[in-house]
């Protein structure tokens, strides 16, 4: 018996065909091949796709991790690099050169805690304070466009669901 194979494409050879995203979010659902659009895992990356490159064009100069760490600092001053990556749930392999760089543009300052010389405690400086008033604005703004598509129930509803799914997974922020 000879098997015959459709040819499909360069390099496709012995590879399943080439399937476009939207047929399989699309696609009715079936216990072999369950929806995208029933995965909170791949809406919850959609949706962050989409808040983010709203917040990139709207706010541009100032990430939301680096916001996270602002408004952090600004609410809790003098606080220490290993609480403020508990609180924000930012990695200390990331939050170092993050508060880096917002020291190298002036947003917040670092010093020795007298008490403990190994701790580096963190605090706004003026500009910090421009930038997150600047940014608070625009922050609301992204929110808005957002989830604009939500009503004011629903927009709650998914606030609380958020917490509830970042509460579960470790520490809650601000309970360092």
């Amino acid at each position: 018996m000879i098997r015959v194979r459709q040819y499909a494409g360069p390099g496709r050879i012995g590879k399943p065909p080439r399937t476009d995203p939207e047929d399989v979010i699309t696609a009715p659902r079936t216990p072999q091949s369950p929806s995208l659009r029933e995965s909170p895992l791949h809406l919850l990356r959609r949706s962050l796709q989409a808040y983010t490159a709203v917040w990139q064009a709207t706010v541009g100069d100032v990430t939301p991790p680096q916001y996270a760490v602002l408004l952090t600092v600004r609410e809790q001053p003098d606080i220490d690099q290993s609480r403020l990556g508990r609180v924000t749930g930012i990695d200390l392999a990331t939050l170092a050169p993050l508060v880096h760089r917002l020291e190298q543009r002036d947003l917040l300052t670092r010093r020795v805690d007298p008490a403990n010389r190994r701790r580096k405690l963190l605090r706004l400086t003026d500009d910090g304070v421009r930038a997150l008033e600047r940014t608070g604005p625009l922050a609301d703004e992204v929110d808005a466009v957002a989830l604009r598509g939500l009503t004011a129930d629903q927009r709650a509803s998914l606030t609380d669901a958020l917490r509830s799914i970042s509460d579960a997974s470790g520490e809650t922020p601000g309970r360092a």
